[in-house]
């Protein structure tokens, strides 16, 4: 006990320890000479240690515990300044294992006008290693450990700003496995994931460390070579992986011999990385269509410059000539089985191709430009669709219609003005329109994104958990609601990491009021996961596939409810579950 107290400051110092005591936070207590003089027993339990040990103790003789440093830097700042202190630091349990703690200091003083540093902690090391491991996730192929395609253009787009002011430069080697199917089909799934997994394993043994390896999808890996300043680098490398492959595989008791095809883009000079990896991926193909081996990159391989230019400019007299239509899907409230609104997916009706999916001609568009009218079309067409239908079927403000907007198109600064034109030239209330980002895009266009939230509209981050995975983040982002990416939810109970991280992504998500949408919804199993965990809206296969508007108008006509008035999506539900008529049907 401090000598300076009085009798008066003692019967104070042991009613405040008393309640300290009953405080579920870690609580300790620091005098002026940094000496520990109370904690708490939630603090005891924390790291572990007896409070005979660390009572009466400095920072420098508990430097196992934190770092002293640290800790007395910002001790003294509260003495000094009297101002509060609120930070993160790291502590050392008994076991020696490291814990993260949100800490905060604040400055008190007895009846005497001692002065104390009280510092309260909250244990955060599980959510941090949840964070990290989401980002890992977001970033990595769960099944060989290497870098996904998102990380491998991360680094691609950084090789080439380094070329470019070295002047150096670069290839990208692209792959896959010849006859990987007869694997498949004749040892099975397992098997070929671990044929996968031991591919991997060769790529990284005979690449040189500074070469970056990823696996792109399914059989296809691709490989950063930078300071190549010759295409012979690029060809000396595909010869040793040539040269490693020609060694059969052990796939569990048999063994595997597989080929792999090789397509090489180099580059002397600056180019896109969407362009780099193109080039690679079409003398991939050619080389696949040659029987195998290796092919470097040379615009004439099979007319596919000629095959460019002609499909952009079909896709402009797409624009011009309607043949571009919405489908629409609907988004499920999992608490009352209720429809809540759609999102308008885009298709291309080609003259002679038939119906296009985005993914073959939206690249393109955002490559070209194009995808800024094709943008404006598709935002103008889903409101003043969801106008008719709100009118015709009585729908509430609870419905919303979602639209997806290309980083290219948030990166126009014309994109809030246009979509406000929009609203007041089809009458819908902004309030009802949800703009879907991905987490790349609105973390590097934060003032667009508020630009489009002070329209009125809400901002929703699509696909999340497969960019930044930016849990850290979300708390300064202009965003309410997040749409956990398809990945996660197809594993959902089947796989423990993944089951845990979208626990994960819904609680820290609704602790920071936002929409929580699951997308991919595929089977009754993971809904009633979803449900349990309490999240708020479902899109996928088990309630309906993306469907022309026609189509739509019916699923509404047999969904819509008698009654619109809103309900909370976690409150109780009100029939024995989801109406699945339509998915059934579907």
């Amino acid at each position: 006990m401090p000598k300076a107290f009085t009798d008066e400051s003692i019967a104070a110092f042991e009613l405040l320890s008393i309640t300290l005591g009953a405080v579920e936070d870690p609580i300790f207590v620091k005098d002026l000479e940094h000496r520990f003089v109370l904690l708490n027993d939630a603090f005891c339990e924390l790291l572990g240690v007896d409070p005979d040990a660390v009572i009466g103790k400095t920072d420098q003789e508990l430097a196992s515990l934190c770092d002293v440093d640290l800790q007395s830097d910002s001790d003294g700042r509260v003495f000094e300044t009297g101002d509060e202190f609120v930070g993160e630091q790291a502590l050392t349990d008994a076991r020696g294992q490291e814990r993260i703690v949100s800490i905060r200091k604040t400055l008190y003083r007895s009846s005497a006008g001692v002065p104390f540093v009280v510092s309260i902690l909250r244990d955060v090391t599980e959510r941090k290693q949840a964070v990290k491991l989401l980002l890992h996730q977001a970033l990595h192929d769960r099944l060989t450990g290497l870098g996904n395609r998102a990380l491998f253009e991360r680094y691609l787009q950084k090789a080439i700003d380094d070329a470019r002011r070295h002047a150096r430069g670069l290839a990208v080697l692209c792959f896959d496995l010849d006859r990987f199917t007869v694997v498949n089909d004749t040892l099975g799934y397992q098997a070929g994931d671990r044929l996968l997994t031991a591919v991997a394993r060769r790529l990284q043994s005979v690449l040189r460390p500074r070469d970056r390896v990823a696996r792109l999808s399914g059989d296809e890996f691709a490989c950063l070579v930078e300071g190549c300043d010759e295409p012979q680098a690029a060809l000396r490398i595909a010869e040793r992986i040539h040269e490693a492959f020609r060694q059969p595989f052990k796939v569990g008791d048999t063994r595997a011999q597989v080929d792999v095809s090789i397509g090489i883009a180099w580059s002397p000079g600056p180019e896109s990385s969407q362009d780099l990896l193109r080039f690679a991926d079409v003398a991939l193909h050619r080389a696949k269509r040659k029987g195998g081996g290796t092919q470097v990159f040379d615009a004439g391989i099979d007319g596919a410059a000629t095959e460019r230019l002609h499909f952009h400019n079909e896709l402009q007299r797409a624009l011009h000539q309607d043949e571009l239509t919405l489908y629409y899907q609907p988004l499920m409230d999992m608490a009352t089985g209720l429809i809540s609104g759609a999102e308008a997916l885009i298709r291309w009706r080609h003259p002679t191709r038939g119906l296009v999916p985005p993914d073959q001609f939206i690249p393109l568009a955002e490559e070209t430009g194009l995808i800024v009218p094709i943008g404006d079309w598709v935002l103008h067409e889903a409101c003043r669709q969801t106008v008719l239908w709100k009118r015709r079927f009585g729908l509430g403000c609870e419905f919303n219609i979602s639209v997806n907007v290309s980083a290219k198109q948030l990166h126009d600064s014309g994109l809030a003005s246009r979509t406000r034109e929009v609203l007041e030239e089809t009458g819908l209330p902004a309030d009802e329109l949800i703009l879907e980002l991905t987490e790349n895009a609105i973390l590097e266009e934060r003032a667009r994104a508020r630009e489009l939230r002070d329209v009125g509209v809400k901002l929703a981050i699509d696909d999340f958990g497969t960019g930044y995975a930016s849990l850290a983040y979300l708390r300064d982002l202009p965003v309410s609601m997040l749409k956990v990416a398809r990945p996660f939810i197809s594993k959902l109970g089947r796989d423990v990491v993944d089951t845990s991280l979208v626990n994960t992504i819904l609680t820290l998500g609704q602790d920071l009021g936002l929409l929580i949408v699951a997308e991919g919804i595929e089977d009754p199993k993971q809904l009633a996961l979803l449900r349990q965990m309490r999240c708020h809206l479902g899109q996928g296969f088990l309630f309906a596939k993306p469907m022309p508007a026609t189509e739509f108008e019916m699923f509404v006509a047999k969904n819509a409810p008698v009654s619109r008035r809103a309900a909370p999506a976690w409150a109780p539900r009100a029939a024995a579950d989801l109406r699945m008529r339509s998915a059934q049907s579907a």
